[in-house]
């Protein structure tokens, strides 16, 4: 999960500016003072937000690649809020399937 959130905040903070992610998650007022700041729920509104989209140029479905990372955020939502249970085998396998896909388009 560390690796995803790395990647993610990376990817964010490698090609837009902390004022068009501020303005794309919607924080209701909340200012926003550095990529570290971000949690993953803004990770996937940056990522819905269409133009941010379009700038990374990914030929990726945008719909289905953010509700996959929504319900990763679920699960890690589960994970730091101590849910005894383990992490369900096909969470680890969307887990794994995301971070490839960050690798690809990302290095």
């Amino acid at each position: 999960m560390g690796e995803l959130d790395q990647r993610l905040r990376a990817l964010i903070s490698d090609r837009f500016d902390l004022a068009e992610v501020a303005g794309a998650c919607g924080r209701n007022g909340r200012p926003l003072a550095s990529y570290d700041a971000l949690t993953f729920g803004d990770y996937v509104s940056v990522l819905r937000n269409e133009h941010c989209w379009q700038q990374l140029g990914w030929p990726l479905d945008q719909k289905a690649f953010t509700r996959r990372l929504d319900e990763i955020r679920k699960v890690r939502n589960d994970l730091m809020h101590f849910n005894p249970d383990p992490i369900p085998p096909l969470a680890v396998e969307q887990i794994r399937a995301v971070i490839d896909i960050l690798r690809s388009y990302s290095d």
